[in-house]
C-alpha cells in the first residue's frame, strides 16, 4: 500500500523545492528592487540603446545602479532592466557589458535557466540532475562569451576578460542569482571561461555542440521520472560550549548604533569625533557621546523612504569594548570594529559587517528575514564559528570547510579565542564569506600577468564601500 503512495512523497518533495526557489527569487527581486536606482546618463542610455538595435532588439531596455549586487546582471522577463553594481563603470567596460547582457536576453536565457530549475524540482532525486544544471550553466556563458568576442573582434579577448575580472571584484555583496543572468557566476567558472576565451577560435564549434547536447539531455531526462524513499531526518545538533576567553573591555568606549529605515554607511572619522552627513529633511540622527558610552540613533522621519539617500556615519576608528548594533528595515555597512565585542540584532535588515585582520573580540548575531552578511578579512583566524539556522526559508552560504550538522554549522580555527555566534530565523539570506582571495595558479599565462599587474595592486579589499556605498560628490 506505501509503495502505491509514494509518488505523493515524490510530488510533495517537488513542490516544496519548486516554492523555496521561488521564495528565494522574491526575496532575491525585493531587495534588488529596494535599492534600483534609474541611470541618468544620457550617453549610456544612448549607447544602451543602439548596441540594442544592432543586437536585434526592439523592446526597451532599461538600466539601472544597485551597488546591493555583485556583478552586472539582467533581470525581468517583461521588462527588462540591466543592473550594474555601479555607474562609476569604464566606457569599454561598460560595452562589453551591455552587450553580454542583451545577448542573454536575445537568447532567452532566463527562460531556460527557469526550465532548468524547474527539471532540477521534478528530479530531485537524480544527482546527475544537478551535475547537468551546472554544466548548462557553464556551455550557456561559454556561448554568451563567444558571440560578444564574435561581434567585438578575438583582437579584444584581453579586454574583455579583464572586463569579467573585475566583474568578480564586488566581493561580500548580495549574490544570489537565481532567475537572473549575471555577467560572472563564480571564481571556478570564470576561470574556465577565460581559457576558452583565450582559446575562442578553436573552441567556438565545440561549444555549440555542448550546448546542444546536454539541454536534450535534460529535455529527453525529463521523461523518466523515479522516486526514491526519504529517511527520516537526523535530529539537529546541540552547540557546545564554545572555546575563548572573554575580551577585557577595560578602559574601552562602547558603541550603540540603532538604525530604522534608512541606509548607513559607517567610515573612520578623521577628528575622533562622530558625526554624519545626511538629509536632515528626510532623516533624524541623534548622537550622544556621554563618557566612553557613545550613543547613535538613526531614523526616517517619513513613512515612503525607499533608502535612496546613504547617511555617512563617521565614528573614531579605536578598539570598543562593547558595540550593540540594532537594524530594522534598513541597510548598514562596516568594516571598522577590529576589536570588541559585538552585539547585532537585525530585522528585514541589509546588513554588512567586515571584520578587519586581525579582529579580536566576539560577535553574537541575529537576522531575522533579511540579508545579513559576515566576512572575515583573515578567513576567521583563531576563531570559533557557531552559525545557527531557525529559518523557515532562504539559504546560507558558507566556507566549504565550515562543518555541517542539521542546522548547526561550526568551525574552529587555531586557538578558537575570537568567538562567532550567528542565528538565522524567518525567510532570510546570509552569506559568511572569508577573504576569498583569488587563486590563480590555474589561470592561462596570459591571464597572469593581467592579474598581477592590474588586479592585485588595487586595494580593493580595504576600500570596495567606494565603489558602492558612497556617494558620488559630483
Amino acid at each position: 500500500m506505501l509503495i502505491n503512495q509514494i509518488w505523493l512523497v515524490w510530488l510533495v518533495a517537488a513542490l516544496g523545492l519548486l516554492i523555496r526557489k521561488i521564495t528565494i527569487y522574491q526575496g532575491f527581486m525585493r531587495y534588488i528592487k529596494a535599492g534600483l536606482t534609474p541611470v541618468s546618463d544620457i550617453e549610456r542610455l544612448d549607447e544602451l540603446s543602439i548596441v540594442a538595435e544592432q543586437s536585434g532588439i526592439k523592446k526597451p531596455i532599461e538600466l539601472c545602479v544597485n551597488p546591493l549586487v555583485s556583478s552586472p546582471l539582467l533581470i525581468g522577463f517583461f521588462r527588462p532592466c540591466i543592473v550594474l553594481p555601479s555607474a562609476d563603470i569604464p566606457e569599454k567596460d561598460f560595452r562589453y557589458i551591455i552587450l553580454h547582457e542583451l545577448t542573454h536576453y536575445k537568447r532567452r536565457d532566463m527562460f531556460y535557466k527557469w526550465l532548468v530549475q524547474i527539471t532540477v524540482c521534478l528530479h530531485w532525486f537524480n544527482p546527475l540532475v544537478y551535475l547537468m544544471s551546472r554544466e548548462i550553466t557553464k556551455a550557456c556563458e561559454f556561448s554568451c562569451d563567444e558571440a560578444v568576442l564574435a561581434k567585438m573582434g578575438s583582437g579584444n579577448a584581453q579586454d574583455y576578460g579583464k572586463t569579467l575580472l573585475d566583474a568578480m571584484a564586488a566581493v561580500g555583496k548580495y549574490k544570489e542569482n537565481l532567475g537572473a543572468v549575471t555577467l560572472s557566476e563564480n571564481k571556478q567558472l570564470l576561470k574556465e571561461r577565460l581559457g576558452a576565451i583565450m582559446k575562442f577560435r578553436e573552441q567556438s564549434r565545440s561549444v555549440k555542440i555542448l550546448t546542444v547536447l546536454l539541454t536534450l539531455c535534460v529535455v529527453l531526462g525529463a521523461a523518466f521520472v523515479g522516486v526514491y524513499s526519504l529517511g527520516p531526518a537526523a535530529a539537529n545538533a546541540h552547540a557546545a560550549s564554545l572555546p575563548g576567553t572573554p575580551l577585557d573591555t577595560t578602559g574601552r568606549p562602547s558603541l550603540s548604533l540603532d538604525v530604522s529605515s534608512a541606509a548607513v554607511n559607517v567610515l573612520a572619522a578623521t577628528d575622533n569625533k562622530i558625526s554624519a552627513e545626511y538629509n536632515s529633511d528626510v532623516y533624524t540622527v541623534e548622537i550622544d557621546e556621554q563618557g566612553s558610552d557613545w550613543r547613535v540613533s538613526v531614523s526616517c522621519k517619513t513613512k515612503t523612504n525607499t533608502n535612496d539617500e546613504t547617511i555617512k556615519l563617521y565614528i573614531p576608528d579605536v578598539d570598543y569594548g562593547n558595540v550593540n548594533l540594532s537594524a530594522d528595515s534598513g541597510h548598514l555597512t562596516c568594516d571598522l570594529i577590529r576589536s570588541g565585542n559585538i552585539v547585532g540584532n537585525f530585522n528585514m535588515a541589509s546588513v554588512f559587517l567586515t571584520l578587519p585582520e586581525g579582529f579580536a573580540g566576539s560577535v553574537d548575531a541575529t537576522a531575522n528575514s533579511g540579508y545579513f552578511q559576515l566576512i572575515s578579512q583573515d578567513d576567521f583566524k583563531n576563531t570559533t564559528v557557531t552559525i545557527t539556522d531557525n529559518g523557515s526559508w532562504g539559504e546560507i552560504y558558507r566556507p566549504k570547510n565550515f562543518k555541517e550538522s542539521g542546522n548547526l554549522t561550526t568551525f574552529t580555527d587555531g586557538t578558537g579565542a575570537n568567538v562567532i555566534q550567528i542565528t538565522r530565523k524567518g525567510s532570510g539570506v546570509m552569506g559568511i564569506y572569508t577573504s576569498d582571495a583569488f587563486d590563480t595558479s590555474n589561470f592561462p599565462d596570459d591571464w597572469k600577468d593581467l592579474w598581477q599587474n592590474e588586479w592585485q595592486g588595487k586595494p580593493w579589499e580595504d576600500d570596495w564601500w567606494q565603489n558602492t556605498w558612497q556617494e558620488d560628490n559630483d
